[in-house]
């Protein structure tokens, strides 16, 4: 909390949260380096006998069993500053997250995906919340999405509806800042930047923006960004992400897919004598009522795959695991053989996924992913789409830097 007194700290008699305990769940932390800014004008604007305050209470809850906690809290770098005339802030409102990108316009089952391979290639959409924190009524409030290439080349400019009259401190919601459509054209690495825009605050000015990271690739599928944020909890036992492969592969006469296997980062704190398993399933059931289990591969870790991205192969005599066109679910679980050892991989916090394309599993649940947490929001589990013609078995195919070994060394 930060509490404020205008008697030079003879009383304190203004207090406000300066991180509720929805915005930090148990046994998890904010973000390193998180600016935190309030406006208090109404509190402490033209008074001269101004303290403030900084508390820290590390029971937010009722204490016991399943009460909140918090163990420390670092801050730094204080500073009072007057309120801009004109500022617009993107922000969380009602469970929608600041900013949201929608795949096919179906928001609970799929996406968002970071990482789209070319030939599951889906159209998109962009929203946003925005917060007048400005001093000055914002007039046609609207969200601009600049998508640029990876030369910084502007491929398209995607803008929204807008809030005729915003006030301050009312937010313009996403119900109104929503694009039209925008479908990648083919492989690359493309930049969507979102921009808060008003009468006053020009796109060349822009002062609010925030850069979401788009991949089409021709080999991989993944939810995560190539961002390594963080690696998963010890407690999770198993990870499942769904993926809408629905588009048959050009090579196939007979509408088919083609998967070499799934890749996913080991963390170095892993159990280096771990086993791993991948398993595809149908996404009917799942993960409740007895999935239809398509493909599975077991793998038993070493030391040498701690801190590396590991492959695991689902292939069979060098061909690829063929599949019909249809939506699945790539799960990993995780199975320790070390004494305390646990299982950790990759993931990337850098976006709110959000929806049910995530399945985690602790304690003998499956839960959605964590609510007001980005933890463990796009785990790396990549899936290995099949590049060559299948039927063949002729092609060249590229060999991983981790596929041989000289001797001696």
């Amino acid at each position: 909390y930060i509490a404020f007194s205008t008697d030079s700290g003879a009383t304190f008699t203004d207090t406000i949260e300066a991180f509720p305990p929805a915005d930090v769940p148990v046994n998890s932390e904010s973000g390193n380096g998180v600016e935190a800014t309030f406006n208090v004008s109404n509190i402490i604007g033209n008074e001269d006998g101004v303290v403030i305050q900084f508390i820290f209470d590390g029971i937010t809850g009722n204490p016991g069993a399943n009460g909140d906690s918090y163990y420390f809290w670092m801050i730094d770098d204080i500073e009072i500053r007057e309120v801009p005339d004109n500022e617009l802030r993107f922000t969380s409102y009602n469970g929608a997250p600041p900013q949201d990108l929608i795949y096919r316009d179906t928001i609970s089952d799929e996406g968002p995906y970071g990482i789209m391979h070319e030939d599951q290639i889906m159209p998109m959409r962009f929203d946003g919340n925005l917060f007048n924190y400005g001093n000055n009524t914002q007039t046609n409030v609207s969200l601009e999405v600049e998508i640029l290439d990876e030369n910084g080349a502007v491929v398209s400019t995607l803008n929204t509806p807008a809030c005729a009259n915003l006030a301050q401190g009312d937010t313009c919601t996403w119900q109104t800042l929503t694009t039209g459509w925008w479908t990648p054209t083919g492989p690359g690495e493309y930049r969507l930047v979102f921009k808060a825009l008003s009468d006053s605050i020009s796109s060349a000015n822009a002062t609010t923006a925030d850069t979401v990271l788009q991949y089409v690739s021709e080999s991989m599928f993944g939810m995560d960004r190539n961002i390594l944020s963080n690696v998963t909890s010890a407690n999770l036992l198993a990870v499942a992400a769904r993926y809408p492969m629905v588009n048959e592969d050009p090579d196939s006469a007979n509408g088919s897919i083609y998967i070499d296997g799934v890749q996913t980062y080991i963390s170095t704190t892993a159990d280096s004598t771990a086993d791993i398993e991948i398993a595809i399933y149908d996404t009917a059931g799942f993960p409740n009522s007895s999935p239809t289990l398509v493909a599975i591969s077991v793998s038993t870790l070493s030391g040498a795959d701690l801190g590396t991205v590991k492959t695991f192969d689902l292939r069979n005599n060098d061909q690829p695991l063929t599949l019909p066109k249809a939506t699945y679910f790539i799960q990993a679980s995780f199975f320790p053989n070390a004494t305390d050892g646990a299982v950790r991989i990759g993931n990337d916090a850098s976006f709110d996924a959000g929806g049910t394309s995530l399945m985690l599993y602790n304690d003998g649940n499956w839960y959605g992913g964590f609510l007001n947490s980005n933890a463990y929001e796009s785990p790396w589990l990549r899936v290995m789409v099949h590049n060559d013609t299948a039927s063949s078995g002729v092609g060249l195919k590229d060999i991983g830097k981790n596929s041989f070994s000289v001797y001696p060394n």
